[in-house]
């Protein structure tokens, strides 16, 4: 996970395909209706692979200007 193209946490998973059945959910954690963000997503991209950190961090400094950052 990365907050303004900084590391924060990581998690492993397992190599292979996403289940047909797996449900994306952005902005809010977990199957739990409790936990919602708190604000607004700017924006989302979904990648076919892992980016680097240096990828992640291009991306932020890319797109920062247009929320103010």
């Amino acid at each position: 996970a990365y907050i303004d193209g900084e590391p924060v946490g990581t998690q492993s998973v397992s190599s292979g395909l996403l289940a047909t059945t797996f449900t994306r959910r952005i902005g809010r954690f977990g199957t739990s209706g409790t936990y919602y963000a708190n604000g607004q997503i700017g924006a989302v991209q979904i990648y076919n692979r892992s980016l680097s950190d240096q990828e992640v961090k291009q991306n932020f400094e890319a797109s920062r200007g247009r929320y103010g950052i």
